[in-house]
């Protein structure tokens, strides 16, 4: 069988209105007992390459700005009071596609009930092959497996390896994720959809203001409904490189997108 491989490069930013350090070192520490890789820069937490078994998809999360803002939503892990409660599947910054050989890695989750999970495939981590600093920069090279629901007997789809590279410089925490996918079969679709590839989300300040109803989590995770949405410290800001804004901005192609919102005084940039 002849395998194809797919590449991908892709980058993430933060900036915040931390005064950046000169000696900038980034350290990472594997917690294998917790299922993670911690990645902090001069001790303070940036995220951490989250395995957990009771995930979908491996994850980073949390995810920091330089001055320690959390710039994730916390549900459906660690939830947060007066966070959204909708698509459970939207956790931390995560890769994966909506439908690949008619299986839906995309929206995966807890919430998929049993009799439905046939339908949904889901990424496992297999090893740390790599998790190497120097100086500002970190290296972290991992394997996972991209697999068809258990009723189709666990099948393998795709095999793939990806290299997080982490940096610090000039007061910007940075992201590559450089990924190669390799398929394990003759045929493997991607079908084009919504759902796909790279994407975070983000804590409720820094989303775009909305008029809609929501359900709202409280302090210990409940949650409960709001007919009306409050929209005080709701800050973010999209644009794109097509020069697309605001609302404008969802859905649309584009070689980058900047969000950029206040939490807590702090000024962020994503």
């Amino acid at each position: 069988m002849k395998k194809h491989v797919l590449l991908l490069l892709l980058s993430f930013a933060m900036v915040s209105s931390s005064i950046a350090q000169a000696n900038d070192s980034i350290s990472l520490k594997i917690l294998k007992y917790k299922h993670k890789v911690e990645v902090r820069v001069n001790g303070e937490l940036f995220t951490a390459y989250s395995f957990e078994p009771s995930l979908e998809k491996t994850i980073l999360f949390p995810v920091h700005a330089p001055d320690g803002t959390i710039v994730t939503r916390g549900y459906p892990i660690a939830p947060r009071a007066k966070e959204r409660v909708d698509h459970p599947h939207h956790v931390g910054l995560w890769f994966n596609f909506g439908d690949v050989n008619g299986f839906d890695f995309w929206n995966n989750s807890y919430a998929v009930g049993d009799e439905r999970k046939g339908a949904y495939g889901r990424i496992i981590h297999r090893s740390i092959e790599k998790a190497e600093t120097s100086g500002k920069d970190g290296l972290l090279k991992v394997k996972m497996d991209w697999m068809a629901p258990d009723n189709e007997q666990a099948e393998k789809l795709l095999e793939e390896s990806t290299t997080f590279i982490f940096r610090a410089k000039d007061g910007a925490w940075m992201v590559d994720r450089i990924t190669q996918l390799t398929a394990t079969r003759d045929s493997i679709v991607f079908t084009d959809n919504k759902e796909g590839m790279l994407a975070i989300r983000v804590d409720r300040a820094f989303e775009h203001p909305s008029d809609n109803p929501v359900i709202y989590t409280d302090k210990s995770g409940k949650s409960t409904g709001v007919a009306v949405l409050d929209n005080k410290g709701i800050t973010g800001w999209y644009q794109n490189s097509e020069g697309n804004e605001g609302l404008d901005a969802w859905g649309k192609n584009a070689r980058w997108v900047l969000l950029a919102g206040t939490k807590d005084s702090s000024d962020c940039t994503l």
